[in-house]
Order: structure tokens, then sequence, then C-alpha cells
């Protein structure tokens, strides 16, 4: 199947066009003004202190977690304290309770 030279010329012309509209869109980064490049340090640079701004604030948060992390800690352990006392104390209770029980059905 033959392809004529008409039929050809079209799709180049169409690719040619295509790339012209495509390539006019984009900027062309060797003719940039120093205004352009001024504009764009400015940014760079608002982007930066913003990103030191958010990492001071992660660093904030990071320390109230570290505090609040310890505090959760000190109070398990001081609920872990109170909770073996209490076990003691229920220990001994029953012990005594115990022993009352078997005197009160000796001595009867």
């Amino acid at each position: 199947m033959a392809v004529q030279f008409g039929t050809i010329a079209k799709i180049v012309t169409g690719l040619v066009e295509g790339s012209k509209l495509l390539s006019s869109g984009i900027p062309d980064k060797g003719q940039g003004t120093a205004a352009g490049k001024a504009d764009a340090a400015t940014a760079l640079e608002g982007r930066v202190s913003s990103l030191e701004r958010h990492e001071a604030d992660q660093n904030v948060l990071v320390e109230q977690l570290a505090v609040q992390l310890k505090e959760l800690a000190a109070a398990g352990d001081r609920l872990n304290s109170r909770a073996m006392k209490f076990f003691i104390v229920s220990g001994v209770a029953l012990c005594l309770s115990l022993v009352s029980l078997v005197l009160t059905l000796l001595w009867r």
C-alpha cells in the first residue's frame, strides 16, 4: 500500500503546528531577564524561610510531645505503685478474714 506525498505533507504540517503550540507555552530558560531571575530568587528565599519556620514549629511540637510522654510515663509509674499497694492491702485483708473465719469456726 503506497502512501501519497500529500498525506505525508498534511501530517508533517500538523506535527509542526502542534510542536509550535506546545513550545509557545514553555518559557525559554536561556532568555530569562534579570528581573525574572531576581523574582525567582526572591520566591526561593521566601520558600526557604517558610520551610525554616515550619521546621522550627515541628521542633517545638516534638519537644512538647516528649514532655507529655515523660509525664505520661511518670503517671503510669504512680498508678502501678498505687495498684501494688492496693493488692498488698487486699491480700492482708483476705488473710485476716480467713484467720478470723478459722478462729470463729474452731471456738464454736
